[in-house]
């Protein structure tokens, strides 16, 4: 290994093997397996919760990178017997395996309906929600720790809302927009720290907002259309943009050029990318236009409900008329390298052939 982790420990990680050698060994532990290595002795326990690591494995190449997919789970039912459960589906899309995440432990009916997701490090993060089996809003976060295989709650967020945008930079967590209880929609915005574990209210929009998107590029955190409260259903074109450096939110006028909810908007390698209609689009921050840059098969896919980006592909769940829920890793042309756009299908199996609320990456 070129770039090998400091060390100052006074014996082996692995007896009678250097180093250098033991790390590269450590470095090739499956994801499912981490939790479980780090319960044989305290020195692998601190070098598998050190940063540094887990940014060595990823130079190195030996990161896992995982999907995950708030879904109805298969032959489940809720606390009133009609109603199904919903929990976290987790894809490989490289091994195209499956799995199921296990409950939430003070949640026994499932994750909270409509709830929000995001990724960081080797945390799946979960926000907001409706009770599964009151129906009422919730403000809870819980976090799932993939290296300990284990669920902790945190600090509620700081006000109810449903359907808002959230995203992510670093160990920041944005939400801003959604409706209240009154089913008015908010301006309002706030940001968690993940290492201090507390919540912090933003400067507001400059619009209501239900129903918008949120995706972090280049630094910053857009909050696409969504609709007022005079005007529910109506969504709006423009969208609001905040720059953690100058800590304001500025407006974007005709950003979002169709009426429809912006449900499969996500940020790939530093651009900002949409599904819309048949169509995947970039948007050009210069001239603030949406350029077609590939168009769904016909064969394919008739609706897209989630996506979310891969290392050098896209992750993409949808429906194909009244057919199954299926589910594609698309891979873009590269013209420089010769290589043509491929739609590989992914296979779920039909216990997991369910319609995704969302889509996020993981990568440890």
């Amino acid at each position: 290994m070129k770039a090998c982790i400091p060390s100052f420990r006074t014996q082996d990680l692995i007896p009678g093997l250097p180093d250098e050698i033991a790390q590269q060994c450590l470095m090739r532990v499956s994801l499912k397996c981490l939790s479980a290595v780090q319960s044989v002795c305290r020195q692998w326990r601190e070098l598998l919760n050190s940063s540094v690591f887990y940014e060595v494995r990823s130079r190195e190449g030996y990161s896992d990178l995982r999907v995950c997919l708030p879904q109805i789970l298969p032959e489940s039912q809720n606390c009133d017997g009609k109603h199904p459960i919903y929990g976290i589906v987790v894809c490989d899309p490289k091994a195209d395996t499956w799995e199921i995440l296990p409950p939430i432990p003070e949640l026994p009916y499932g994750l909270p309906l409509f709830c929000q997701c995001v990724t960081t490090d080797s945390k799946l993060i979960l926000l907001g929600g409706w009770n599964p089996c009151s129906w009422e809003a919730m403000k809870c976060v819980y976090i799932f720790d993939f290296l300990k295989a284990t669920w902790e709650k945190r600090t509620d967020m700081l006000a109810i809302r449903s359907f808002f945008a959230c995203g992510f930079m670093g160990d920041l967590v944005f939400v801003a927009g959604g409706h209240d209880d009154n089913k008015n929609a908010l301006k309002t915005a706030e940001v968690y720290n993940l290492k201090e574990d507390k919540w912090q209210e933003l400067p507001r929009m400059n619009q209501e907002r239900d129903e918008c998107k949120g995706v972090t590029v280049n630094g910053k955190f857009h909050v696409i259309s969504g609709y007022t409260t005079e005007a529910q259903g109506q969504f709006l074109k423009t969208a609001e943009v905040f720059d953690p450096c100058t800590y304001r939110w500025s407006l974007v006028d005709d950003i979002w050029p169709t009426a429809n909810c912006p449900t499969a908007v996500f940020s790939f390698h530093g651009q900002l990318l949409a599904f819309q209609k048949d169509e995947l689009r970039r948007y050009d921050f210069k001239s603030n236009v949406w350029r077609v840059v590939g168009v769904i098969p016909e064969m394919v896919l008739s609706a897209v409900c989630a996506a979310t980006a891969l290392t050098d592909s896209i992750f993409i769940c949808g429906t194909k008329g009244n057919a199954a829920y299926r589910t594609y890793a698309y891979r873009p042309a590269d013209a420089a390298a010769h290589v043509p756009r491929e739609w590989i299908a992914l296979q779920t199996g039909d216990k997991l052939n369910r319609v995704a609320q969302a889509a996020c990456t993981i990568q440890i």
